[in-house]
């Protein structure tokens, strides 16, 4: 499985968003949202699980119009006690 660095510039993500889409993976686990905002430029067919971002909404990975579904295929996981998490109810 391929790791790929982060702590790079915005150009350099993107570099690194392609290399890793061409490998086709079943799925991709993104942190922060400047690497997950270069894997969506780069896809919109496979799964995108992303952690450590701050507001998917405000960034645009989640369209809350639509009961919260992903963007794509982009989803993500709220740590306990992350203060800004959202949490939706349906019932």
């Amino acid at each position: 499985m391929p790791l790929f660095a982060h702590g790079a510039g915005p150009e350099a993500m993107a570099k690194y968003a392609a290399e890793l889409v061409a490998l086709t993976p079943d799925v991709i686990l993104a942190a922060t949202s400047v690497n997950v905002a270069a894997l969506q430029r780069i896809t919109r067919t496979i799964p995108i699980v992303f952690v450590q971002v701050i507001d998917p909404v405000s960034a645009g990975f989640v369209d809350v119009s639509v009961l919260l579904a992903p963007i794509g295929v982009i989803g993500h996981q709220a740590t306990t006690g992350d203060k800004h998490a959202v949490r939706v109810d349906r019932g």
